[in-house]
Formats: C-alpha cells, structure tokens, sequence
C-alpha cells in the first residue's frame, strides 16, 4: 500500500497563507477649501487594515487622527474617539501621518474618522453620506469639514471632501 500523507488519509486542504497587499488610495485632492479638520466615513468592502494616511496641508502644523466604529452623521459630535496617531509637520503639501495605532475595519462596515491640523484642506462635496472616492476595497463618503481641533465636534460645515490618500491592507 502506497504511503498517503495526513493530509490525504483525511481529506484535508492545505492553503499557503495569502500575503496580504499593500494598497494607497488617493482621494481626489481638489481643495479649494480648509479649515482645521475633516471628518469622513469610510465603508469597507473587503476586510482592510488602515496602517497610513496622507493629507493635503496649506501650512505647517501638528496633525491628529482620530476614529471610532460606525457612521459618521450619527457620531461626529460624540466622545468615545480613539487617537491613532500625532505628527507635526513642517512644511505645506501632501503630507504622510504614520499611525501609532493600525485600525481594523471588517468587511461590509463603516469606519468613522476625524483628522485634525491647522491648514488641513479638503473638497465641497454633494451630500454627506455619499460616495466620492471608491475602489474594489473601501469606499470614502463625504462628511464635514470642522474649525475644532479635536472630536467632539462644535462647529462643522457640510458636506466636505477628504483630500488625501489612505494607505491600507487587504
């Protein structure tokens, strides 16, 4: 009788593990409008790990980010945010944020965030709530544009555009 590995006397598939994929998404990065902070959703079509993101800066600044789970028109002006990372940044441009923390979106979820700095521009949308950036991955909906520099937010004006990129892994 010839040897049959555990594998085969059983029935059992092995799979190698797949590497997950490094994608960044960038926003259209139209500005022509800012203040200190945007605040968008993101729903997520496919599991994804968010590990970056990058914002378009008019000036110098300490840039924050913030999330929380579910959609943003129900918790923008909520406690119950997480700070995922601060940087200061010198000069003006698209400007990467390394986060402290990585943030987890299952797939077929929202994933509100807020980011934070002073310059930080960002797009007029058409409705919040909407799709305006998509991919096979995630899509981004508009949300609102703040004069705070930190969640709760007091003082908004809508519907706003991110203008950035997300770097994440699927």
């Amino acid at each position: 009788m010839p040897f049959l590995s555990s594998t085969q006397r059983f029935g059992l598939q092995v799979r190698a593990a797949v590497p997950k994929q490094t994608v960044t998404f960038t926003m259209p990065n139209l500005a022509g409008n800012g203040q200190a902070g945007i605040a968008n959703e993101i729903f997520a079509l496919k599991n994804i790990t968010i590990t970056q993101f990058s914002v378009l800066l008019t000036s110098q600044g300490n840039v924050r980010v913030f999330y929380r789970s579910g959609r943003i028109s129900s918790n923008f002006n909520q406690s119950g945010w997480t700070n995922a990372g601060s940087v200061l940044i010198g000069s003006p441009g698209l400007q990467q944020i390394p986060l402290a923390l990585t943030i987890d979106i299952p797939a077929n979820t929202f994933m509100s965030f807020i980011i934070t700095s002073a310059g930080l521009s960002y797009s007029n949308g058409s409705s919040v709530g909407t799709a305006f950036a998509t991919n096979s991955d995630l899509e981004v909906r508009s949300g609102y544009g703040t004069s705070d520099s930190a969640p709760p937010l007091t003082n908004v004006f809508q519907p706003r555009n991110f203008n950035g990129a997300i770097r994440y892994e699927v």
